[in-house]
């Protein structure tokens, strides 16, 4: 079991976004306490998936726990080694200048948690125009219509691509799945 702590960074001093990122993340997720939600997945591909969504939108400590556990009859109900382990994660993870961190009961957590807080540099140091190409590029655009709908030329969607190293990111989430896929 995979479970995913997500706590919005310096919440204190901006707007709740927990409801923004609820929605992009899906039914696997609910507001567990104040400015936090959490999700329990089974699939590495989906937990690749919701992490790196999270970090595409950006400003969020985010702790994976794999191991053992039960969901209950919602998510807060959860129980079990993973839970908890995803609870040390989320804490490891604001000591970290990528805050992501991964915790497991059977090992493989450090290469994970690398290629996480790699992916995480490379998404998080993207100016805004190049998260846009990337996240329309993400949803199945083409780039054409990339470039249709920001206005730009098809050559201008491409160098935000090349500068924001979207082809490289996706490059490696399936190793990023399989590192996952491995703590369980």
């Amino acid at each position: 079991m995979y479970v995913l702590t997500i706590d919005q960074q310096d919440s204190r001093h901006s707007e709740d976004r927990v409801p923004e990122l609820l929605a992009a993340l899906g039914c696997e997720f609910e507001r567990t306490v104040g400015d936090e939600l959490q999700g329990v997945l089974e699939a590495p591909g989906q937990v690749a998936q919701a992490i790196l969504t999270a970090m595409a939108s950006g400003g969020w400590h985010i702790g994976l726990g794999a191991g053992d556990g039960e969901r209950g009859d919602s998510i807060r109900a959860g129980r079990g080694p993973a839970f908890v382990l995803a609870r040390e994660a989320v804490e490891a993870s604001k000591g970290q200048a990528q805050s992501f961190a991964v915790r497991a009961a059977h090992g493989g957590a450090s290469d994970a948690e690398a290629l996480g807080q790699l992916l995480y540099g490379v998404i998080a140091a993207r100016t805004a125009k190049q998260a846009m190409v990337a996240a329309l590029l993400e949803h199945g655009a083409t780039t054409s219509e990339v470039a249709e709908s920001l206005g730009i030329s098809p050559s201008a969607v491409s160098q935000r691509k090349i500068a924001g190293l979207v082809g490289e990111e996706r490059a490696v989430r399936p190793l990023f799945a399989r590192l996952i896929g491995g703590l369980d």
